[in-house]
This record gives C-alpha cells, structure tokens and sequence, in this order.
C-alpha cells in the first residue's frame, strides 16, 4: 500500500470520548470570588500595562479597575493596589491590612526609554534574554514573581522591546495568579515592581553602542537569509550502543534524504511484528504543507517509503506513534488547526482516524505524550499572548489516554527558550527519565538539550538541563532539533549539506531514487 491515504475523519467525535480541554492553567480554588486590582495612575498609562489590562478580559478569577490619583476611590475593597506614578503616591495608598501594595518601577513605566536588563543581552551577544519580574522591598529579599527567557532579537531593537513588553504582560498575569491562589502575602511594606538587573534605564553611550551593533548584525543576518537554506535530513543509528545522554556523543550514523527537494524531519520509529517503521514529516518541493509519511527501515544500507499515512488540509508534523493495550495511536503537530488531536490506526501502519481532540484553542507545537505511575501526561508547546512557541513548555494530566486532561498547577513548567521545546519523547536511561528538548535561542532547533526529569507527579513537576548535543558530530551540519529512540535504534534530524563521505541509505519508491 503505497499509495496516498487520507485521514479517515469518520472517528473525529466518539460517543463518550470527554470534552477537549480549553485552559492552559487551573483555576484559583475561590474562582467564585475573583481577586481585585487596582491600577492607581499619576503618569500616563504604559502600553504594556494596557495589554496586560486586556489580558485579564478574558479572565474570570481577576477583576481590574483603573483610577486617577487625584480623585477619590474605595481602596479597601482591592486584593492588590499597583501604583504608577512618584514613590509617594505608593506610600499614601499602603495601610491596608492584608492588602498588596505594588508600585512600578520608573524603568518600566516608558519601555521607549528600555530597562539595562532588557537590552544588554544584545550588547553581550547572549542567545537567550532572561526576563525576570520581581517584588523588592526594604529589608526583604527579592521575591521573583515570574519568570522566563526568550531568544534574542539581535540587529532588531525594536522587536526586542515588543518581545519583551509582551512577556511583561503575561508574566504580571501569572504573578497575580500565582496570588490568586494564596502564593504571596502581604508584607505590610510598599513592594516595587521591577525587572531583575534593571535598576537603571540604558545611557546613551549603551544607546549608541546598542543602534551600531545592531546594524552590523542586521547586515549579518539579510546575508544569511540570501543564502539557500540547507534541507533536512534524518540521521540513523542502528544497532549500536544508545549515547549517553550526560555526556552525548553520535557516531556511524547513516541518512535518509528526501528525494527532489523535499525534507523529511521530526523522525520517530516503532518495531512492529518484526518490521521497524520509521514516520516523519515530509515536505516536498511542490507542495510546502507537511504531511505525515511512513518508512520501514530494511536493513542499514535500504528503506522503503510506505507512503503518506496522515493528511488534513493544515501543516501537519512530529508524528508520536505509541501502542497502548494493543491498539496504535498517534499524536501529531497540527498548529494551524489549533488543537492537539488524538489519532488511532484503523490499519497500521497506514490508516488513521483521528479519535478525539484532547486540547483545543491553542496553537501547540511538538505534542508529547508520556505514560506514568498511572497517569498519561501530555507536553506541549502553547503561543500565548502572541508570542513563540519556542518558550513555553505546558503540561496536562489525566488518568485515561482519550482524557479529559487538566492543566498541571505549575504551567508553565518551563519557561525557557534554551530547554522548553519538546524534542522527542521522553525515555529512561540507566533508570533515569530523560526529556530531550530544543535549544532555540540562537535559531530555531539550534540543538537538542537533555533534561532528567526530577519529579513528576499531578501536583509536582521538576528537571535540570544535564547536557547539550551541538550540530558538531557530522561536517556541514547546522542544526539538530529531535532525538528518538526505540528498539536498538536511534534516530535524529538536522539541517546541513551533507559532504560526499556521509553515508546515505537507499530509498526504495521514492522518487528519484
């Protein structure tokens, strides 16, 4: 069955499968009785203040009210007061037993004029810039409130001032959640809201330094975008001893490249009945939509493409096959659809209908499903308040495969460019369990980074990044964004032009072969 085979769609809505999942986080336990902000303003609104306002629209556990200093108000029925304008203003308003008392930071106030700490990455040429909104008050230590990391926006200071400005917004939102549900009490002081580093706004010697380096590396990058862009390619390791993920090495690897100007990419291989199928996302030369495409892997040197086994009218990619009681299902990628769906083979390797969707709303990049102490977790990358799918790792819980899943009370579990992404599924080394991910703050997939899961329960979620695989092990590699192994094999992708002593396995029915 070589043939094109469409998504059968008659299994998309089961009778008794739960209703997909909608939230990216739990409700505060008193949803009944939301928490109350007051934004107190003696100074023009900040713009990222005002996105931040039409966040919580959308949000039932927090009500927002905007004053005017100079007019009289009820302060005393309000959770959380945020003053904005001169520190006295914050001073007169604080009393208030049990009441949050936040006064912005100047430097936050007009990001025109940015915060040292929001731009000086560029200036250091680090790949990643951390952001970090804290609660510093007198005689106490800082307390983060929120936290993340996002990629770097070198040659473009304007876009690194929205990134940012966006961050700001969503981070204040989890912070006031994190106070929704009873994580930060009243320390009875006037508590200013800052990021950390950034006492002090760019002078204009760093402002001068900032524009002219960012012109040379803008420079760099419109060359870069001239050049042709490498295809993807699939690195095998069969039979051979699996790397070590504290110290990861790859060698004798062979490649399946797609013919005719196509790629294929986010490999992930299962052995069934003796025979080792091998499913990818293929994009071809005429058609730039990713659909989902089966190999069987013959032997080291021979692979024969089965065809296209998965395919919707949006992008589809990061095939997760997986057999669960005797039955095969499958998670894929389908972003522009904005759900995560749950798919089940009618015939394995090549029909599939799609079961149920098991989260909708969202685009989520790398959808990956782990099996645990009786419990199924889902991961997955979510763009939220418009911003990269590259940040952010969510998690959601249930105790059946087809759900209903809950958000995970420490969403996102994650927040870090440099180690969010998923890269493939999780797998125990030496009775370690191990989460491979992406590093994306110098581009995206840049490389692939190993986590070992420290703790991972319905309530507690913790892993330490424990090594990095860089686009080193083959010349002309640049990149290299997903691991998977199964059954003495290894599979990886990566982006480069392969030199003539790469070896190469045979395609049997591919085109061009």
């Amino acid at each position: 069955m070589n043939s094109v085979t469409e998504c059968d769609m008659s299994g998309s809505d089961p009778v008794g499968d739960p209703s997909p999942l909608r939230q990216l986080y739990l409700e505060p336990h008193d949803a009944a009785r939301p928490i109350k902000l007051k934004v107190v303003l003696a100074a023009d609104m900040p713009r990222w203040i005002a996105g931040f306002i039409d966040l919580t629209d959308a949000e039932k556990w927090i009500e927002v009210s905007v004053h005017a200093a100079g007019k009289e108000f009820d302060a005393s029925g309000a959770d959380v007061l945020l003053a904005i304008g001169p520190r006295a203003l914050a001073n007169r308003l604080a009393g208030q037993p049990g009441q949050l008392c936040w006064w912005l930071d100047p430097s936050l106030v007009d990001l025109r004029n940015p915060p040292e700490s929001l731009m000086s990455p560029m200036l250091r040429g680090e790949t990643a810039t951390v952001i970090e909104l804290q609660l510093v008050s007198d005689g106490v230590p800082p307390i983060c409130l929120a936290r993340s990391a996002f990629s770097t926006q070198f040659g473009w200071p304007k876009r690194q001032v929205a990134r940012g400005g966006g961050k700001l917004q969503t981070l204040l939102l989890r912070g006031l959640r994190h106070v929704a549900h009873g994580g930060h009490r009243s320390t009875g002081k006037v508590e200013t809201l800052r990021l950390a580093g950034s006492e002090d706004p760019l002078g204009f010697g760093l402002s001068i330094w900032l524009a002219t380096l960012s012109m040379a590396n803008l420079a760099r990058k419109l060359w870069a975008r001239r050049s042709r862009k490498p295809p993807w390619v699939v690195a095998v390791r069969n039979d051979v001893t699996p790397l070590d993920p504290h110290a990861p090495t790859v060698d004798l690897p062979t490649f399946l490249v797609a013919p005719d100007g196509g790629y294929w990419a986010d490999p992930c291989a299962v052995k069934y009945n003796g025979h080792r199928y091998l499913f990818v996302e293929e994009v071809t030369s005429s058609c730039k939509r990713g659909v989902i495409t089966c190999l069987e892997l013959i032997d080291k040197k021979v692979a024969k493409k089965l065809g296209v086994v998965l395919d919707e009218p949006g992008h589809l990619s990061y095939p997760q096959p997986f057999l669960w009681e005797g039955q095969w299902y499958m998670t894929v990628e389908s972003g522009e659809a904005r759900r995560i769906s749950l798919y089940q083979a009618q015939e394995f390797p090549f029909r599939w209908s799609r079961r149920t969707d098991l989260l909708v709303g969202y685009f989520c990049a790398d959808p990956t499903m782990h099996y645990h102490n009786g419990c199924w977790y889902l991961f997955a990358n979510v763009v939220e308040n418009g911003g990269s799918d590259w940040d952010e790792l969510f998690l959601f819980v249930s105790d059946s495969l087809a759900g209903p899943f809950i958000p995970h009370p420490a969403n996102p579990v994650v927040s870090d460019v440099r180690s969010a992404r998923c890269a493939g599924r999780l797998f125990e080394h030496n009775g370690r369990l191990i989460r491979p991910a992406q590093d994306c703050s110098r581009c995206y997939g840049s490389a692939v980074v190993f986590n070992e899961v420290l703790e991972l329960s319905p309530s507690c979620y913790r892993e330490r990044s424990i090594s990095r695989l860089d686009p080193s092990w083959v010349p002309g590699i640049e990149r290299c964004h997903t691991y998977n192994r199964a059954d003495g094999l290894e599979l990886l992708d990566a982006v480069g032009n392969l030199d003539g002593a790469a070896q190469r396995v045979f395609i049997e029915g591919a085109a061009g072969a």
